[in-house]
């Protein structure tokens, strides 16, 4: 039989229906499948995420732990060495006998910053056991710059012209008794390495202080 007018316009709207649910269907499967990659996506940013932090806490951890050693290490060398500087060895003794000629020679009575630098210098360049030298007025303020040797590498802030070392040991005790003072072992902060300073008067031909002169010494120059 031949459809009526009414059948075939409901014809056509189940068509259209029909034709509407299946591309929803679509759209909700890819929408499905987005969702699904995306939570792989995440899972996968996750798992590296963790797998990041868990390697970042083990490096931690060892950096901890070599830090630890390095200390132990550090601390254990500077109590063995501070134990050398209860004595005064044959080294201290060649040590201060080598700057007490370098101050008698009347090189260092006289002259400015740059003059005394010239000779401090010389003398660096002369003897290489010493890897820092300075000179320092009868007031106890330095008149030269910190002079440093060649293999001696000057920290940020070593600049000391004009500092006051008036109350330090080996000014004070020089002065007080116009002899020469040997310190203790210490730690250079220039070369990280073991030193000692010497401090011997500079006198006038009366035998008057006028200026004391200074110098690290490296220890392993020494050995």
């Amino acid at each position: 039989s031949v459809p009526t007018p009414w059948e075939g316009e409901y014809a056509r709207e189940l068509m259209t229906v029909s034709t509407a649910m299946d591309e929803l269907d679509q759209r909700v499967s890819s929408i499905a499948c987005s969702t699904e990659q995306m939570a792989a996506a995440m899972n996968t940013v996750n798992n590296d995420v963790q797998t990041v932090s868990r390697v970042a806490g083990q490096m931690q951890n060892k950096a901890v732990q070599v830090g630890d050693l390095s200390r132990a290490v550090h601390e254990q060398s500077d109590k063995l060495l501070e134990g050398i500087g209860a004595f005064q060895l044959e080294i201290h003794r060649r040590a201060r006998e080598a700057v007490e000629a370098f101050a008698s020679g009347g090189m260092l009575l006289q002259g400015g910053a740059e003059g005394v630098g010239l000779v401090l210098q010389r003398l660096l360049r002369e003897d290489k056991r010493f890897e820092l030298l300075y000179l320092v007025g009868a007031d106890g303020r330095q008149i030269s710059d910190n002079v440093f040797a060649d293999s001696a590498r000057a920290a940020e802030g070593q600049a000391a012209r004009g500092r006051d070392w008036s109350r330090r040991d080996w000014f004070r005790v020089v002065k007080e008794s116009g002899r020469a003072h040997v310190t203790a072992l210490y730690r250079s902060s220039a070369t990280n390495d073991f030193c000692f300073t010497v401090s011997v008067p500079v006198l006038d031909a009366q035998r008057r202080l006028v200026r004391v002169l200074g110098a690290d010494v490296r220890l392993s120059s020494m050995l």
